[in-house]
């Protein structure tokens, strides 16, 4: 080791250096590298601890998923019991609701079907006999229900089409000759029917029927003021469809 010693003297300045042998003994300096034994045996208890840390966690988090599973597992159970329940509920109530349909049928038909067998009744057993009704005012027959203007009750062939449309109807077709006589012991006004010309097709055809009565014998070619079918006195001519007249409706009538 090398000491730098200064000497003054007026203005000049002295310095020698000293040599003095240096010894690890002076100068204890521990090591990066050395480990003391209580710093590991600190560590190795750190290591421990988190390694008991990590187990218990382990242990904890294993309990919590079994509790979740048997959780699931009960609503499970339940969520299926509460369907059979409410399945045997809907069952029940649509034999109820349909015991309550079939008895008010029973009445409905008891009411106002002439045709309903009153002998064949057996306690609470009603025998489905099919019944056939109108709306009040229209008249029935067979399988349709008729609507007939009265006289006061005059519109052009278009607008009688319109008010039985509005009526969930059409004007009257003929798909019998029963029909016929039916509607002429009805009533003896005039009254429009669903036959008219149309000028595109050059051919006289009936409102929704594809199976009605020929009526060519009693038609003749139509013009543009002379192309809707008439009922007056028992006779049927072509007539200008904007001349007011009465109308007759027609639709099926419900069966019950």
């Amino acid at each position: 080791m090398m000491i730098i010693c200064f000497r003054t003297m007026g203005t000049y300045a002295e310095y020698s250096l000293l040599s003095l042998p240096v010894s690890s003994s002076h100068l204890p300096l521990d090591l990066p590298s050395e480990r003391r034994p209580v710093d590991s045996a600190l560590l190795h208890s750190r290591k421990k601890q988190g390694q008991s840390c990590l187990h218990k966690s382990i242990i904890f988090l294993s309990i919590i998923s079994i509790l979740l599973m048997l959780t699931i597992c009960i609503l499970v159970m339940k969520i299926k019991q509460l369907k059979e329940v409410i399945n045997e509920a809907r069952i029940q109530g649509n034999t109820t609701q349909s015991k309550q349909e079939e008895c008010i049928l029973h009445h409905i038909r008891k009411e106002l079907c002439t045709d309903f067998p009153e002998s064949n009744l057996n306690g609470s057993k009603y025998k489905q006999t099919e019944c056939r009704l109108c709306p009040t005012g229209w008249h029935l027959f067979q399988d349709n229900c008729y609507l007939i203007s009265s006289s006061q009750k005059c519109e052009t062939w278009n607008n009688s089409r319109n008010i039985c449309i509005a009526r969930n109807s059409h004007l009257l077709t003929f798909e019998y000759e029963e029909q016929m006589i039916f509607i002429e012991n009805q009533t003896d006004n005039t009254y429009w029917i669903g036959y008219h010309f149309e000028m595109n097709t050059n051919k006289w055809v009936w409102e929704n029927c594809g199976s009605c009565i020929d009526f060519r014998n009693k038609s003749k070619e139509g013009s543009p003021g002379n192309n809707c079918m008439l009922r007056t006195e028992h006779k049927y001519h072509p007539e200008n469809c904007n001349s007011p007249n009465g109308w007759i409706c027609q639709k099926k009538a419900l069966s019950i």
